[in-house]
């Protein structure tokens, strides 16, 4: 029953892939974290450590995709 369900899932993924590519429309994915702090001053934005070999990062989640949207553009 849950592997049918996630099947169907796919598939109605890839027929809208599928569509918006037949329009010649780009698939934009943008960044869920962020080494810059986001500009909102009311919003206290969710931080987290990514440990990397060059030592360790501060991130932030990104609390709205406009900023990648309009680098994309």
């Amino acid at each position: 029953m849950i592997k049918e369900s996630y099947l169907q899932k796919e598939k109605i993924i890839k027929a809208v892939r599928l569509f918006f590519d037949a329009q010649n429309f780009h698939e934009i994915i943008t960044p869920i974290l962020s080494e810059t702090i986001p500009g909102e001053t009311n919003i206290h934005p969710f931080t987290t450590i990514w440990k990397t070999i060059d030592g360790d990062k501060q991130l932030y989640l990104s609390t709205s995709p406009e900023r990648a949207l309009k680098i994309a553009l």
